[in-house]
């Protein structure tokens, strides 16, 4: 065995790296990047023959891993080999077959990696971003950490590595499934006893179905009208991002306020006690309804004190409405061939000038994947979402819906948060506002 110290000239790697291990259980992505951040990735190199992996964390923890003499294809054994975080050295034979990905060291979890042959991220590792931070004899829910690392990938618009981790966890339970020691129950041996993997999937299924559920009573409050598909969208929506619009947890309880329940409330203090509805009975109107709360929640009206858990529960909440508005979308664009999915209704004079503005500016003044000045201005005049009759019913109150959004548009109160498509905006009502005469 050879060694190739990395770190300081002539110092052993991992005198440089001797810490305590940190326990990043319940910390934020953004406190978990930090930290293996600020961990020194120094460790030590171990060669072999025949090894089938080296390499380390950030720990200092180091070793390579070799098939042991006597393994077998039933019963393969994998020796792994180095030193410890804290510089020991160590030498242990990990059992593939009871490896338990919900309670294993980062050792035994490399093990699998390398012998299932696991597609890596970028080549390097298939594990969780936390594993970086663990020591020799540490054990964790690793599918719990990938769940949580699917989650964060999700809120930070990662979706390719999400997808990737969503892989990379499936991997680890589709070769538990087959190296199932007992196919009805789905038992499978590890280090403490026997593990039976049908109640990790019925525990799994429950929570899914508890949040499924309070899913579907959010959308109830908001939504007693819409039909099935904005409800699907609603559903799939809530289902990726693991949060729903009304900031509603799987346990009952509120993570925080959130903008739909604001409305509801709004509703309720101007005495509708049975109207709730807020979605609207299409799916266009539901498309509005999660784009003005999208606006809201991006310019609250005042500044408030907000808890640590109230500001992780609106960035979920921004998270949801914009996989709700993508799917909802995606509903427009099967039903839809028009470049306006948003048609507004007035007279046949103020269709005709709307019509040719379109042809000739090539402008969609309401796209799926912005908030237009239009919905603006009705949010702020207290009304709920853009109607489809804004431009009312003559000439004349069409041209002063559109001087009042191209006043605004050349007049912003904050700097726009889109320039390129307030400046196609402008041109469209510009156009319009020629065409009306």
């Amino acid at each position: 065995m050879s060694v190739n110290g990395i770190g300081a000239a002539g110092y052993p790697a991992w005198q440089g790296a001797r810490r305590a291990q940190q326990n990043v259980a319940g910390k934020s992505f953004a406190a978990q990047v930090n930290s293996v951040a600020d961990t020194p990735k120094v460790y030590q190199i171990f060669t072999d023959e025949d090894m089938i992996w080296t390499g380390g964390n950030g720990t200092g923890l180091s070793y390579y891993l070799k098939y042991a003499e006597d393994s077998t294809e039933d019963d393969p054994k994998i020796i792994a080999k180095g030193v410890d975080e804290n510089g020991d050295e160590f030498e242990k034979t990990i059992h593939i077959n009871e490896v338990n990905p919900k309670s294993a060291t980062v050792v035994e979890m490399r093990a699998l990696e390398a012998h299932t042959g696991v597609k890596k991220l970028g080549g390097f590792t298939s594990l969780p971003l936390e594993s970086g931070n663990m020591g020799l004899n540490d054990r964790r829910d690793f599918m719990d950490m990938f769940q949580k690392q699917i989650g964060d990938m999700r809120l930070l618009s990662q979706k390719k590595t999400a997808a990737y981790y969503q892989y990379s966890m499936q991997a680890y339970w589709d070769f538990m499934d087959k190296k199932s020691a007992d196919k009805d129950t789905g038992a499978v041996l590890n280090g403490s006893g026997t593990v039976v993997r049908k109640k990790w999937r019925m525990e799994e299924k429950a929570a899914q179905g508890k949040a499924a559920d309070q899913d579907e009573k959010a959308f109830a409050m908001v939504g007693p009208n819409a039909p099935q598909e904005v409800k699907d969208a609603w559903m799939d929506a809530a289902k990726e991002v693991k949060a729903n619009g009304m900031g509603i947890r799987e346990n009952g309880m509120m993570s925080h306020i959130s903008q739909m329940m604001v409305q509801r409330l709004n509703k309720m203090l101007k005495g509708e006690t049975e109207n709730f509805d807020i979605l609207g009975n299409t799916v266009e109107s539901a498309i509005q309804a999660a784009k003005q709360a999208l606006y809201n929640l991006d310019n609250p009206q005042a500044s408030a004190y907000r808890s640590i858990e109230a500001q992780q529960g609106r960035v979920k909440e921004r998270a949801f409405y914009t996989a709700f508005l993508e799917k909802l979308g995606a509903i427009k664009n099967e039903t839809s061939d028009g470049i306006n999915s948003f048609r507004p209704e007035s007279t046949d004079a103020v269709m005709q000038a709307w019509d040719k503005a379109l042809a000739e500016t090539g402008v969609n003044p309401f796209p799926m994947n912005r908030i237009s000045t239009a919905l603006v201005l009705h949010v702020e005049s207290g009304q709920q979402g853009l109607r489809s009759t804004f431009l009312g019913n003559s000439i004349g109150s069409a041209k002063s819906m559109a001087e009042k959004i191209i006043h605004r548009l050349e007049n912003p109160l904050t700097p726009a948060a889109d320039p390129d498509f307030a400046g196609q905006e402008l041109v469209f009502y510009k156009k319009f506002l020629e065409f009306l005469g």
